[in-house]
């Protein structure tokens, strides 16, 4: 290879396209779903051009012989772009199927060089056009995020190797012998309906101006991180860390609010907090203040920064509608629907559970405050189609109940079971939502 040249290596790659012309079956299906960036990890169109033809045969269904790829080269008019048919020919024999696998990690390693070359390239380009760097170094560091993260998010997966996920997933649920197979809220009813929050998923909790999603977003945090101590990350766009920290305080140690507020404890409740004080810091907790503002490219970077480094598991954002999408776009609805389908990529390619606080509508308030509904949801539509689940929170305030203590979860969309409304306490003095009496 010339030092002038980019990342590449020719010889491994007539190997895979060796290995592919002679086991067509096995090693088309296995480049499919382990080459990170496609046909793209190519560097030679000599080379790329065959192999996105043998591709387009096999997935139509076609048989990969060498009489039928140099049918199909002619037929298409690539036989010229590529090497010499007497040399392609060749390869079949030189092939080594046995070692495809390492062909891949060589050819993938390869390719992500050349990738991260040109982010850093159109990001020093940016920044000598005077375009503001916070906001380059962002998109830059999300897409050296993704570039590390080398798992395809598809793949072609055959009717023998998806019943094979089935029943291995079918098995780990026994296995649980009626445990959650996500993680517990302490919500019972909640946990009843939903198996718990999952991994891999995103969950929509939505809410009107102090209704109390934030609230529920902190009881989650202790729960899930201070009780059960499982690795979680707190996204604020909202609150300060330090108000995060005092109601967390409140709802763990039960001390009112105001009292924090004003600075009006009592020595009891001084001993609680060195107590809590003494327990949080050795959680693995970890906050992201955005309150400045933050883009949808940092913090996912910066989550799968924490997944990779601290096993992040719950990822908690308050809230989607203040992440800034990097780029603008002419209605509002589409840079929330963006950020929205990012979020839930993130999701999926981290494998941590997300909970995604979110704004509704006036609707309900102008409706004699009815029950909210998944078409409430502020600012995009696209926020419900890309959730798992959608959690709507109403906290009706009546003659009887003036605070509205008697809050109501409806669980408007579930993707893997079923929806309904369920109830919880509100206690005020904790900002804690609990178990209905």
């Amino acid at each position: 290879m010339s030092d002038n040249l980019p990342p590449h290596n020719e010889v491994i790659e007539r190997q895979v396209i060796g290995c592919c012309m002679l086991e067509p079956e096995r090693c088309i299906d296995t480049c499919l779903v382990s080459l990170s960036g496609g046909s793209q990890v190519f560097y030679d169109m000599r080379n790329r051009v065959p192999y996105e033809t043998m591709v387009n045969m096999h997935t139509s269904g076609e048989i990969v012989v060498s009489d039928s790829l140099l049918s199909k080269l002619q037929r298409t008019n690539c036989l010229g772009k590529t090497w010499p048919w007497a040399e392609l020919s060749a390869l079949c024999d030189k092939a080594n199927p046995a070692a495809l696998p390492y062909y891949i990690e060589e050819l993938n390693a390869a390719w992500a060089k050349r990738k991260a070359s040109a982010i850093m390239a159109e990001a020093a380009s940016k920044l000598s056009d005077s375009q503001d760097p916070s906001a380059v170094f962002s998109k830059a560091q999300a897409q050296m995020a993704d570039l590390a993260d080398t798992k395809r998010r598809s793949a072609k997966i055959g009717s023998k190797s998806a019943c094979e996920m089935m029943l291995g997933d079918l098995e780990r649920r026994f296995n649980l012998q009626g445990k959650l197979s996500g993680l517990a809220t302490g919500w019972s009813q909640y946990d009843h309906m939903t198996d718990g929050i999952q991994f891999g998923e995103q969950t929509i909790i939505a809410g009107r101006p102090s209704g109390g999603k934030s609230a529920l977003g902190v009881c989650l945090l202790n729960k899930v991180c201070l009780n059960d101590e499982v690795p979680t990350m707190f996204v604020t766009l909202e609150m300060s860390v330090e108000a995060l920290m005092r109601r967390l305080l409140s709802c763990n140690q039960s001390i009112p609010m105001s009292a924090l507020r004003s600075g009006a404890m009592l020595d009891a409740d001084m001993r609680k907090a060195a107590a809590f004080n003494k327990v949080a810091s050795e959680r693995p907790l970890y906050f992201l203040d955005c309150i400045g503002g933050g883009s949808i490219d940092m913090i996912c970077a910066a989550i799968k920064t924490a997944v990779r480094r601290h096993n992040v598991r719950l990822v908690v954002i308050d809230y989607l509608q203040k992440i800034k999408n990097t780029t603008r776009y002419e209605k509002r609805t589409y840079e929330v629907g963006e950020v929205s389908g990012q979020l839930k990529a993130c999701a999926v390619d981290t494998g941590a559970a997300f909970v995604t606080l979110a704004q509704l509508s006036r609707e309900p308030d102008k409706d004699k405050g009815r029950v909210p509904r998944l078409s409430d949801l502020a600012d995009s539509a696209q926020i419900e189609r890309d959730a798992d689940t959608v959690v709507l929170l109403h906290r009706p305030k009546t003659d009887d109940d003036p605070h509205g203590q008697n809050a109501i979860i409806l669980i408007g969309k579930q993707r893997d079971g079923e929806t309904g409304l369920l109830k919880l306490h509100f206690d005020g003095r904790y900002c804690m939502f609990q178990n209905p009496p």
